[in-house]
């Protein structure tokens, strides 16, 4: 985990689900003591203002396998990704 690591300064978790992502990073910071963690993680709902000037990028998003679907269903419901980069082409192909 990049906290663990201690690969950045502070991590923000958006989720959007109500409480989510604060409950997560509040565990996290739990530990920190434990872990001897420095950097600081914060949660937030629907707020991407927080990630704003963010030099990395994790997205770890889609919806759940329901009962029923298979994993051909879940690419056909979890793969729309826009891009507005510059350079377009390379982070295009990157992604």
């Amino acid at each position: 985990m990049i906290v663990h690591k201690d690969l950045a300064r502070e991590v923000v978790l958006v989720d959007i689900k109500e409480g989510l992502a604060e409950g997560k990073a509040l565990d996290i910071w739990q530990t920190s003591v434990i872990n001897n963690l420095d950097t600081r993680v914060a949660g937030v709902t629907n707020n991407y203002l927080h990630t704003k000037g963010s030099r990395i990028v994790v997205i770890t998003s889609g919806v759940l396998q329901k009962p029923g679907m298979n994993r051909d269903d879940l690419v056909r419901s979890n793969t729309i990704i826009i891009i507005v980069s510059n350079p377009l082409d390379v982070i295009t192909y990157i992604v």
